[in-house]
């Protein structure tokens, strides 16, 4: 596994080292010139998931942990706050998504990306500059969230 992923590094590595495409254009006074970069990257979870910064309903035997009221008092009693604070992990499930979907050693993201600039200058009189940007992120492309706590939304969604 060790040696596959090394090999699959170096490739990575090689393409991402593709050179600069640059054309050039001059017609008297005016010259226009078009470059394009093209560059590819991948970054990869390396921790396992720590059940600490999962929020607290998303962990398993939590789900319903303030279903019945809302972990809130109305009449002065801290106890269903206190179970709330009391329960293991995180305070908000905001930020859950990536922990969740994640596992050690997945792929989170492999991004191939081409930017193309364009100069025109009308010989020092006036000039333009044009930058466009176009990515793809096969990793991400259609990807299929994970929701472990099914109260108001499905288990899985794209």
């Amino acid at each position: 596994m060790l040696n596959r992923f090394r090999s699959t590094s170096v490739a990575l590595i090689l393409l991402a080292a593709s050179p600069l495409y640059a054309q050039s254009l001059e017609l008297g006074p005016v010259s226009a010139n078009l470059t394009h970069l093209f560059s590819v990257g991948a970054a990869m979870r390396m921790q396992d998931r720590d059940n600490s910064i999962v929020g607290k309903t998303n962990i398993e035997g939590q789900f319903d942990l303030c279903a019945a009221d809302d972990c809130v008092s109305s009449s002065g009693d801290p106890a269903p706050n206190q179970r709330f604070v009391d329960a293991a992990g995180f305070y908000s499930v905001n930020g859950d998504n990536g922990n969740l979907n994640y596992d050690q050693y997945d792929l989170t993201g492999g991004a191939a990306k081409l930017t193309s600039d364009f100069l025109l200058d009308f010989g020092g009189f006036a000039s333009g500059f044009v930058r466009t940007i176009a990515f793809f992120d096969r990793v991400n492309t259609d990807f299929t969230e994970l929701h472990p706590n099914t109260t108001f939304q499905p288990a899985r969604t794209q």
